[in-house]
């Protein structure tokens, strides 16, 4: 009996810090698809940090029949407005701009949804990608949803460790052997 609880108090010791690590962070990583006026598409990744209510970066392009016109990496502002959510991404090569308004008031605690589009607009605007001169595409359609975080598979890893080591032990325990 000794032994097993030495076993079990090493196990902890050595899991419980890997599970503290891997708790789930306050950034969470949104995969952004939409298809836009134009026959324009704009695909990737954005990142909110939840707890801020701020987005922070994010990696996404924006394609016509498949030859990459804009690529946005960071947004410029992001910030509440008017009962809707705008971050604003600039693709200062090419001058693009590419405005994403969700119809929340806040990113506190978000978990994704659908973007404003031509056909639900928020204040009277949709997302997508505008021009110096004003003139742009805007989305048909579009969602953020959330992507898993590699914290995850670290806590499930860790659980499915935990989970084998004690069926492990249990059946040396049982076996006729011992």
């Amino acid at each position: 009996m000794g032994n097993f609880l030495h076993n079990s108090l090493f196990a902890a010791a050595v899991l419980l810090p890997l599970s503290l690590s891997a708790r789930a962070d306050t950034i969470k990583n949104f995969s952004l698809n939409s298809d836009l006026s134009g026959g324009y598409t704009a695909q990737g990744q954005v990142s909110i940090d939840v707890t801020d209510g701020q987005v922070v970066n994010s990696f996404f392009t924006v394609t016509q029949n498949g030859a990459v016109d804009a690529t946005f990496t960071q947004a410029d502002y992001s910030q509440p407005l008017s009962g809707v959510y705008l971050a604003e991404f600039a693709d200062h090569t090419d001058g693009f701009t590419y405005e994403l308004l969700l119809p929340n008031s806040t990113l506190v605690g978000y978990n994704g949804g659908n973007v404003c589009t031509l056909g639900n607009t928020c204040i009277g605007y949709p997302s997508g990608v505008y021009l110096p001169s004003g003139l742009g595409e805007g989305a048909l359609d579009g969602t953020l949803t959330p992507t898993p975080e590699p914290a995850s598979f670290l806590m499930l890893g860790t659980g499915l460790l935990a989970g084998y080591l004690v069926a492990r032990r249990r059946w040396i325990r049982s076996s006729p052997e011992n």
